[in-house]
């Protein structure tokens, strides 16, 4: 018996190159933000509320005085702007929820205050209304 024995097919094969590519992560490092979380930008609205004026985080525009500005401690302090129903407006500075520093308030028909405030009062400044200025001083 004869086996005729036939080439085995011989495949020439090239060896395979695998490149790993890692996914690269690019860090953008930026300075860190510290927040004083008693000290916060925000809005508040003003009520009267249980006899007193109290503020809080909800309220209706059409109703309450609106607060924006410097929040500390529940309350306006610091710079902020206070927005009335009827149109009034103050804005500078404010302490423990009141107008306290320098500020500018404007009523609804034009007429305005500018000066100094103390513990929600006017204080030392002038009131310009039409042709009209008057000086406050010390309150008076």
């Amino acid at each position: 018996m004869v086996i005729d024995k036939k080439p085995a097919v011989v495949i020439d094969k090239k060896p395979t190159v695998v490149v790993e590519k890692k996914p690269s992560v690019v860090i953008d490092k930026k300075p860190a933000v510290v927040v004083d979380k008693k000290r916060q930008n925000g809005v508040l609205f003003r009520r009267w509320e249980n006899l007193q004026w109290r503020w809080f985080r909800n309220g209706n525009e059409k109703k309450d005085r609106k607060y924006l500005g410097n929040i500390r401690n529940g309350g306006p302090n610091g710079q902020g702007i206070l927005f009335f129903p009827d149109g009034d407006k103050y804005v500078g500075k404010f302490k423990d929820g009141e107008y306290h520093g320098q500020g500018t308030y404007t009523f609804h028909d034009g007429a305005k205050y500018v000066g100094e405030f103390k513990n929600g009062k006017v204080w030392n400044g002038t009131v310009h209304n039409g042709n009209l200025e008057y000086k406050i001083v010390k309150g008076k």
